[in-house]
């Protein structure tokens, strides 16, 4: 048995308790994960903001990182290989990955390389992998300008330093507490709010190659596209 943390009522926020759950023993393709952090995103509060009572408890987090405890039959991870007793690993293994001990898919977990922390490692697959697509949507590459909108926060941070990585000169909104962090990324800070076209205007007069927007706000939207960008994502 694990203890597990469910959502027993619907709302906002919603209720949550830890309850006692089994863990199967890993089958083909799967293994057997000690966890020790998992990722709370946006996405999962969503999910138990409201719906079905029928369908509580709601075990919660997708995200984890941990140590393999016990491996089934061909417990192939990502990159092709097997996962053995004692790798370091973590991923996106779906609901639940918030308990002490969960099996998994072999195949939703990848090995932590060293210098990564536990909890970094936890939360990158959601925000890391919407950062990526971002960039791959609007095909940001080296020479490019490009604006993202909410810069420092957990996807766009990522954002930023990504384009910056594929040689990309990048404007970033924030607020002002976050400029000296987002410079140390090598990224060109303007604070958001009244004013902020004029602001990007004034660092790239041209307008911006691309334009990507972690926050959904009417003025993201509407500032991105008075820049003229070529390519956006939202």
């Amino acid at each position: 048995m694990t203890r597990a943390l469910v959502a027993t009522a619907y709302g906002r926020p919603p209720v949550f308790a830890l309850i006692e759950a089994p863990v199967p023993a890993p089958g083909p393709g799967q293994v057997t994960v000690r966890v020790q952090a998992a990722a709370l995103n946006p996405y999962d509060l969503q999910t138990v903001a409201g719906g079905d009572a029928d369908k509580l408890p709601k075990r919660m987090a997708t995200e984890l990182a941990g140590t393999v405890t016990a491996v089934g039959p061909e417990p192939i991870g990502v990159d092709g290989t097997a996962l053995a007793v004692g790798d370091a690993v973590f991923g996106g293994v779906g609901p639940g990955a918030a308990a002490d001990e969960v099996t998994v898919k072999a195949a939703n977990l990848l090995r932590r390389p060293e210098g990564v922390g536990i909890d970094e490692a936890a939360g990158l697959i959601v925000v890391g992998g919407t950062a990526y697509h971002a960039l791959e949507a609007v095909q940001v590459s080296a020479g490019d300008v490009v604006l993202v909108h909410g810069a420092s926060g957990s996807v766009g941070s990522i954002v930023a330093q990504l384009a910056v990585a594929r040689g990309a000169r990048v404007i970033g909104t924030a607020a002002e507490r976050h400029h000296e962090r987002l410079r140390g990324y090598g990224v060109e800070p303007v604070v958001y709010g009244d004013g902020l076209a004029d602001r990007v205007r004034a660092l790239a007069p041209d307008g911006v190659d691309a334009a990507i927007d972690t926050v959904g706000t009417p003025e993201a939207l509407a500032v991105s596209l008075s820049c003229s960008p070529i390519r956006t994502a939202w």
